[in-house]
């Protein structure tokens, strides 16, 4: 049940024993009751849960070790515990069935750790539920300039965000989108898999996902045969290091489309940032094949909506060839920051994450703190004054309430002093 004060308890955890049966009950209350965007499990502490970027215990009762580590054997294999106690952290997708044939699937990420009874007792779950199938580019109210990025035949788009941000769901509808209205081939490598492909209706590209630790022993391996298979579209999770570099940079430049994500702060400092951590003297060359194979990036934030739930607000770069040549002209002389002039470039453009905040502001959707959280280290007296007359619109067209009017009011005249 839910209290007055947001506080979430789910009443029916067993006081002895925790089957697989009340692993099922747990998660069907956290999806379907609750609305939970992520649900913990871990040995000698409470079950809890995170909606809307807030964390709750919701159970009195403690896990101890010994339930999760015949639950973590239950419902992935008999060597989980082994393999955690190794010091080997995984993921896989897990997935039931309840009530008429309904299923829910869920991303799970397991690892060890300390606990309060010793350590080496301790075992955490992180599960976040996903739709077995994508939602439409419709359903995410796409723009179309997002949806067209789907229609390139060739060349890398990165989709960045931090953890939960939903660039796998953004990248996923971008894929249904392909798979119901082209013919294509599309691969994709995942670690785990969120969502099933195949479950969407009427398509007409053939489709194949790969789960790592599940189907190929390893992401090198996959990518050793993946151009041999004759693939259009390919997905291949997020570039975290020089060998998914390499192979997104291999596969965009051989005529294919290629999606990936990565976990950067923006759009701007999105090539730069992937080519930090290799050595120095491989950072430059990597740099100008990654900007002549790159045709758009795209950065994601899902901020707590004014009226609940979480909104989508998106930073886009979409690079033409103009734009690329002086990118290339930047890193080759060193003469001033590539990050920087993107940066400016993406506000000229008004596609910047300021841009998209304040437009979701403007339509009611986000309340005045949340804004002004986001963007404080880049906020202006424009920006200000921009708040103080879309609040005063908003007021008028009763989108929000008199106590919101008066207390967004006295916040702006708070950060006005700030400013000065």
């Amino acid at each position: 049940m839910k209290g007055s004060a947001l506080n979430y308890k789910w009443d029916e955890c067993p006081n002895i024993g925790f089957t697989r049966d009340n692993f099922h009950d747990y998660l069907l209350w956290a999806v379907n009751e609750i609305g939970a965007n992520d649900i913990f499990l871990e040995s000698n502490e409470p079950l809890g849960i995170k909606k809307d970027n807030v964390t709750y215990n919701v159970t009195d009762r403690h896990i101890t070790y010994h339930e999760m580590a015949n639950l973590i054997k239950t419902i992935y294999q008999n060597s989980a515990e082994t393999e955690l106690r190794s010091g080997r952290p995984f993921g896989f997708s897990y997935t039931f069935t309840y009530g008429m044939d309904e299923e829910l699937r869920f991303r799970v990420d397991a690892s060890a750790g300390n606990s309060t009874t010793g350590i080496d007792e301790g075992i955490e779950l992180v599960i976040r539920p996903s739709q077995g199938e994508p939602p439409s580019v419709q359903e995410l109210n796409l723009s179309n300039r997002i949806i067209d990025i789907a229609n390139h035949k060739k060349g890398l788009a990165i989709i960045t965000g931090p953890t939960g941000s939903g660039k796998t769901t953004l990248i996923a509808s971008l894929l249904k989108f392909i798979i119901q209205t082209m013919r294509k081939h599309i691969l994709a490598v995942e670690d785990p898999i969120e969502f099933d492909l195949k479950k969407i209706p009427n398509r007409k590209s053939r489709v194949m996902q790969t789960e790592v630790g599940t189907n190929v022993i390893s992401f090198s391996k996959f990518m050793k045969h993946m151009l041999r298979r004759s693939p259009d579209v390919i997905f291949i999770g997020e570039l975290r290091d020089a060998e998914s570099i390499n192979a997104g940079l291999l596969a965009a430049q051989t005529g294919h489309l290629v999606f990936a994500t990565g976990h950067t702060n923006n759009s701007s400092s999105t090539l730069e940032r992937l080519v930090d951590d290799l050595p120095a003297d491989h950072q430059k060359s990597k740099l100008l094949k990654l900007i002549g194979a790159t045709h758009s990036i795209v950065h994601q934030r899902l901020l707590n909506g004014r009226m609940g739930g979480r909104v989508a607000v998106l930073e886009e770069l979409h690079i033409n060839r103009e734009l690329q040549m002086k990118m290339y002209s930047i890193v080759t002389k060193g003469s001033e920051s590539l990050t920087s002039f993107l940066a400016e470039y993406i506000e000229e453009q008004g596609l910047s994450i300021k841009c998209a905040i304040k437009e979701k502001f403007s339509q009611g959707l986000l309340a005045l703190d949340t804004c002004i959280e986001e963007i404080a280290s880049g906020m202006s007296e424009s920006d200000l004054e921009f708040f103080l007359i879309e609040t005063n619109r908003l007021f008028k067209e009763k989108t929000i309430e008199e106590d919101e009017f008066t207390e967004w009011n006295k916040y702006i005249e708070v950060f006005n002093e700030s400013l000065r």
